[in-house]
């Protein structure tokens, strides 16, 4: 991370008492390009440019903090085949719950199929909604980024035949047969 603990690349706070309980707390905000530079660093990309995020925030009876967003930004990563620039664009939206309440710590949490994550534990007095847009951008990122005209080389293809768990059993049993005759 390019930024120190307590001043992350592109950090915009809003403080709790400043987010309403009606809905009606919405905020656009964008990166520098410098901001997008030291981001681009922090995720590993080639390249990031245009990024802004757009949130409503939502202060809940019990201590809970709603956001609800959209985060956009063009960024450039590696393709996994060719390993040259892959540019593509994120256009993710998200939903994330916080809680100012002191929950009891969890050692082992289960969550099943048909559950909702409990609500993310917030410290201090204030939202950083530029570091949570960061956190959601990182996560709408491709895992695998590949080039639309990239073509995996024909000798790296594996051969069905020749590869898998029962190959080396194979070529066993063919020597064994062949100098049998």
């Amino acid at each position: 991370m390019t930024g120190t603990a307590d001043t992350p690349e592109f950090s915009r706070l809003i403080p709790i008492d400043a987010i309403g309980t009606d809905g009606d707390t919405r905020r656009a905000i964008a990166a520098t390009s410098k901001e997008c530079a030291a981001l681009a660093v922090r995720l590993g990309l080639e390249g990031l440019q245009g990024f802004r995020a757009e949130l409503t925030i939502d202060r809940m009876p019990a201590g809970e903090i709603w956001v609800h967003g959209r985060v956009c930004a063009d960024v450039v990563q590696t393709c996994v085949v060719t390993l040259e620039p892959a540019p593509g664009r994120v256009d993710d939206s998200f939903e994330v719950r916080f809680t100012t309440r002191e929950e009891p710590e969890v050692q082992d949490l289960v969550i099943g199929p048909d559950e909702e994550f409990p609500p993310e534990p917030l410290a201090g007095d204030a939202l950083d909604i530029g570091e949570l847009s960061v956190q959601q951008l990182a996560l709408a990122l491709d895992p695998y980024p590949r080039r639309p005209d990239a073509q995996i080389p024909r000798e790296l293809l594996r051969d069905p035949s020749r590869d898998g768990p029962f190959a080396a059993l194979a070529q066993l049993r063919a020597k064994e047969a062949g100098g049998k005759g």
